[in-house]
């Protein structure tokens, strides 16, 4: 028994010295599983925080996508935004809009839906916004209502990919925030599995037990941890080839602006490669005696606030070449919004640069070919209006004298063609200033009915000579005066009505003035001229508001004229804000519509001149008056014109012997002939203004050939009181004499 109950010890001893083996084995065993699973925790935390960061980090394309089309939006809502910067934006937008499309957005997004979202806005900006944007720029009522429009598409576009941003960021987080969630459980069991071990025996048992139930567990989210972190791993080495595949050059820096890293468009541009750009600064590398001091100024400062920039600057390649870049810097800052670096994508704008460079040449030499016409079209008019002058004054005179009928006739033919012929001269004048666009327009009351009046007057003795109608009507709810261009007004009524009877042989010409309302509301002010003339056939009626341009040769032969009529009017009309347009119909009659904005204005009663005190040529004959002529011919047309006023001239032929004469003797008015040789009217005008007292100054009136736009504005800004172009009318003459009568 005792035997026995020895073997039993014995076999007790046996089995609990078995048992405490196999707990002390199955205890150092898990120990060193658990020494494992902690060192695999710890390595899982490190690898769910690397995750964390680039999950983090992967929605910066679309965040660029938002930023770059709310710079656009920002530059669009500018008073005069600069063509180059919106241009550039643009092109930063179409990038950033292209980048947030590519398939391996759906990674960042986080499902097809919100990629397939991103794809429809990218849709939507190349196929909607873009192509507008540059023509927004324009001016004019159509191209503001039209940039409000592309700003409105802008801002829309801005919060869909605020949403977008918004959604994708959502799933990620979701999705990095399960995939930690997993790994903080594991990592929890696997230490409390720890605890267990200061357990009892039995404790141990079932610690094991519930060890290789948690390991097993363990196993499969490590395999499914383990899958997620290599995806995102993918995922990064994907956006890493895309940043190292595009052309555009990305440069990485520390905080302190040191290079880290160079994609591989930076290299093949540069000729930098990265061991010679590692832990050098980019501007100290690239930057040379042709970039600009501002830019770099500019740069450092931004660079030392810790704020982002985006400038344009020449830098140099390794084998000196220069090439023009557009920089985009931004500053990177970890989770507790510490600066850690800064990231530079350039953009190589050389091409663009130089292109901007032939469109400035280009635009330099239109301007050289417009200033060269300009002057050639001043030298014209000034040596076709000299003899003008002489041809139209002696025939006024002449027709002044006791002529027969024969002679009277000859003298009016030649006059009427002088007169042609001046018209021809302005046409041309007029539509050279109108087409450069130089062309500058009054905004004072105009008197409506005085306008009408003296214009229709103008044609009433042709109309009654060939029997034509010629009438107005004006609405009685059209207010007195409104704000215009008094001349301009009367250029196109004049144009408008003479052309009118040039093509009507028999019937009526009648212009009808009214009020109406513009499309955005306003009021407008419509002169309409009708007539029962010849018609214009439906296919001609495109080339009517072109220059130098007939319905077709034959009507040139029989009715004349050189087609700059309606071309000075619809460039006048342009230049006041308002439209033309006809309507004809082919042996029945035309109609001519302008309208125009219009503004109600009150106009002041000019002071009335007593009566008889300038028909008679004793209202001028105690003037003192100078007359300042170099050309003979014209100095014995004035004279002549002036003794017919009762005048008698003292005459000097340069502006010297004017300047002389005034300072010797006083003259109640200087007739100043503009081009003299010795000096010239208007130095004459500047000397005389200086040398005589304020209270003896005489009336000074310029007196020239040059009928350019901006001839008057530029004489009278230089001393002279009024302006006379040649050729010069009797009553024009008189008019300007008479402004010293009356005051």
């Amino acid at each position: 028994m005792s035997d026995r109950r020895g073997f039993v010890v014995q076999r007790q001893r046996l089995f609990g010295g078995l048992l405490l083996a196999i707990a002390a084995g199955l205890l150092g065993s898990t120990l060193l599983l658990a020494v494992s699973m902690n060192q695999q925790t710890n390595e899982l935390e490190s690898k769910v925080r690397l995750t964390q960061g680039i999950v983090d980090a992967n929605m910066r394309t679309l965040s660029q996508v938002q930023r770059e089309t709310l710079r656009l939006e920002v530059l669009l809502t500018q008073t005069h935004p600069e063509p180059a910067a919106v241009e550039l934006q643009e092109a930063l937008v179409s990038q950033r809009v292209q980048e947030g499309s590519l398939s391996y957005q759906s990674q960042t997004l986080g499902t097809q839906a919100l990629l397939d979202e991103s794809r429809a806005l990218a849709t939507q900006w190349s196929m909607s916004v873009e192509p507008r944007v540059m023509m927004s720029l324009g001016s004019g009522p159509y191209a503001a209502a039209e940039r409000q429009r592309v700003i409105a598409d802008l801002v829309s576009m801005e919060k869909k990919y605020n949403q977008l941003v918004s959604d994708g960021e959502s799933n990620r987080k979701l999705k990095a925030g399960q995939t930690n969630a997993s790994t903080q459980d594991l990592v929890g069991r696997a230490h409390g599995l720890l605890y267990g071990l200061t357990g009892t025996f039995v404790a141990v048992l079932f610690f094991l037990v519930l060890g290789g139930i948690l390991y097993a567990r363990f196993h499969r989210q490590r395999e499914r941890a383990g899958a997620t972190l290599l995806e995102l791993n993918h995922e990064l080495r994907r956006y890493a080839q895309v940043v190292r595949s595009t052309d555009n050059m990305v440069v990485v820096t520390d905080a302190q602006g040191k290079v880290e890293w160079v994609n591989d468009a930076f290299i093949r541009t540069t000729g930098f490669t990265l061991d010679d750009m590692l832990g050098q600064r980019p501007g100290a590398v690239l930057q040379g005696p042709g970039s600009s001091p501002e830019v770099k100024a500019r740069m450092r400062e931004a660079l030392q606030r810790g704020e982002p920039f985006t400038e344009e600057i020449l830098n140099y390649g390794r084998d000196g070449h220069e090439y023009w870049v557009s920089l985009d810097v931004s500053p990177v800052h970890d989770d507790k919004g510490v600066l850690t670096g800064y990231v530079a994508v350039q953009t190589d704008i050389t091409e663009r640069k130089r292109a901007d460079e032939l469109l400035r040449a280009a635009r330099d030499s239109a301007e050289e070919s417009a200033r060269e016409k300009a002057n050639f079209l001043a030298s014209m008019s000034h040596e076709i209006r000299t003899p003008l002058n002489a041809v139209l004054g002696l025939t006024d005179l002449l027709l002044l004298t006791g002529l027969d009928a024969v002679q009277r006739d000859y003298a009016r033919t030649a006059r009427t063609s002088g007169r042609l012929l001046l018209a021809l001269v302005n046409d041309i004048l007029d539509f050279s200033a109108l087409e450069s666009g130089k062309l500058e327009t009054e905004h004072v009351p105009v008197a409506l009915e005085s306008l009408v009046r003296d214009t229709i007057t103008m044609f009433s003795a042709e109309a009654e000579r060939r029997g034509l109608r010629l009438g107005f009507e004006l609405d009685a709810d059209l207010p007195p005066a409104v704000l215009g261009d008094e001349m301009r007004l009367r250029q196109v009524l004049v144009n408008l009505i003479g052309n009118a009877l040039k093509f009507t042989e028999e019937g009526e010409v009648r212009l009808n003035v009214r009020s109406g309302t513009e499309e955005d509301g306003g009021d407008e002010l419509v002169l309409q001229v009708t007539d029962s003339g010849i018609g214009i056939p439906p296919d001609r009626l495109e080339r009517l508001f072109q220059p130098f341009s007939q319905v077709d040769a034959s009507t040139t032969r029989r009715f004349g004229g050189t087609g700059l009529g309606l071309a000075i009017c619809r460039l006048v009309v342009d230049a006041l804000g308002g439209s033309i347009a006809v309507e004809s119909v082919p042996g029945v009659g035309s109609t001519f519509t302008v309208r125009l904005p219009m503004e109600r204005a009150e106009i002041k009663e000019a002071p009335k001149v007593p009566a008889g005190e300038v028909d008679s040529p004793q209202s001028w004959s105690h003037l003192r008056v100078l007359l300042a002529e170099d050309d003979r011919v014209n100095q014995m047309v004035a004279v002549h014109m002036l003794h017919r006023l009762g005048v008698e001239p003292v005459v000097v032929s340069d502006g010297q012997a004017a300047v002389d004469a005034v300072l010797r003797d006083t003259f109640d008015v200087v007739l100043m002939d503009v081009h003299m040789p010795l000096m010239d009217g208007v130095e004459a005008a500047a000397a005389i203004r200086a040398g005589v007292a304020p209270d003896a100054q005489p009336r000074i009136v310029a007196i020239t050939a040059n009928a350019m736009e901006g001839d008057r504005e530029r004489l009278l800004g230089a001393g002279m009181d009024a302006y006379l172009s040649k050729p010069v009318q009797l009553a024009d003459l008189a008019a300007a004499l008479d402004a010293v009568v009356v005051a």
